[in-house]
C-alpha cells in the first residue's frame, strides 16, 4: 500500500502542476489541450507505473512473476485516480465551475451541474483506473523476471 501511495502520489503531482501550467500559464486552445493532456497524463502514469513495479522487483531479489506486476500496477492506478480525482475536486471549490468551463467540460445548455460535474469525476475515477490496468499489463510483461 506504501508503494502504491508513493507512485500514485507521483502520477498526481506531474498531473497537478501540468494542469495548473495549463490553466494559468500556457492557455491552449482546447482542441489542442485534450491531445496534450492526454499524452502528459499517460506518460506520467506510465513513469510512475514503471517506477513502482521495478521498484517491487527489485524488492523481490530482482523476481517479479507477472501477477505480481499487475497486483502493483493495479494498486498504484487506483491510488492516483483517487488522488487525481481528490485533486479535482478541491480545485473546482477554490476555483469554481468556471474551470469546467474552460475544459469544455458543461452541459448542452453550456452550464455545469451537478450531472456534468459527477459524470466528470466519474470520468475520471474509472478512466484513469482502466487506463493505468492496461498499462499495467504491458509493464508488468516487460519487467516479469522469473527464478532460474
Amino acid at each position: 500500500m506504501k508503494r502504491a501511495l508513493k507512485y500514485g502520489a507521483l502520477v498526481t503531482g506531474i498531473i497537478v502542476v501540468y494542469v495548473a501550467l495549463k490553466h494559468w500559464g500556457l492557455h491552449l486552445d482546447p482542441v489542442r489541450a485534450a491531445v496534450i493532456d492526454t499524452a502528459v497524463f499517460n506518460l506520467a502514469a506510465l513513469v510512475g507505473l514503471s517506477l513502482g513495479i521495478s521498484e517491487r522487483r527489485a524488492a523481490n531479489q530482482g523476481l517479479l512473476s507477472f501477477g505480481e506486476g499487475m497486483q502493483t500496477g493495479v494498486c498504484i492506478a487506483i491510488a492516483y485516480a483517487a488522488l487525481t480525482a481528490l485533486y479535482f475536486a478541491i480545485l473546482l471549490l477554490a476555483v469554481g465551475p468556471a474551470i469546467m468551463q474552460q475544459s469544455g467540460e458543461v452541459n448542452a445548455n453550456g452550464e455545469v451541474t451537478g450531472a456534468v460535474i459527477a459524470k466528470a469525476f466519474a470520468g475520471v475515477l474509472i478512466g484513469m483506473t482502466v487506463i493505468g490496468t492496461i498499462l499495467s499489463l504491458f509493464v508488468s510483461l516487460v519487467l516479469r523476471r522469473k527464478a532460474l
